[in-house]
């Protein structure tokens, strides 16, 4: 079976002010019909603070997440293919 390479990143927003991690989430998700990265990267949100994300779009995360100083940490795993879709759905 074929297995594809994946990263989970984990974040921590507690640094920020309440209105900044508006403003976060808002770059993140989207917010009047602009999109946030995770749309722009094809990023899967799999909890408030954990993302899954192609390598390909790695430095693009780092530099987002960096931009707005917050802490991660990056899992690099493989994945079966049929896995990142039933996350998609979620």
């Amino acid at each position: 079976m074929k297995l594809t390479p994946m990263i989970i990143v984990t974040y921590d927003t507690k640094h920020l002010v309440y209105k900044d991690k508006v403003r976060f989430f808002y770059a993140l998700k989207g917010r009047g019909g602009q999109p946030g990265i995770i749309k722009e990267c094809g990023i899967v949100q799999l909890a408030k603070t954990v993302l899954l994300v192609r390598p390909k779009q790695e430095k693009k995360v780092k530099e987002f997440l960096k931009e707005w100083k917050c802490k991660s940490k990056m899992i690099h795993c493989l994945m079966r293919p049929n896995e990142i879709n039933a996350s998609k759905r979620s």
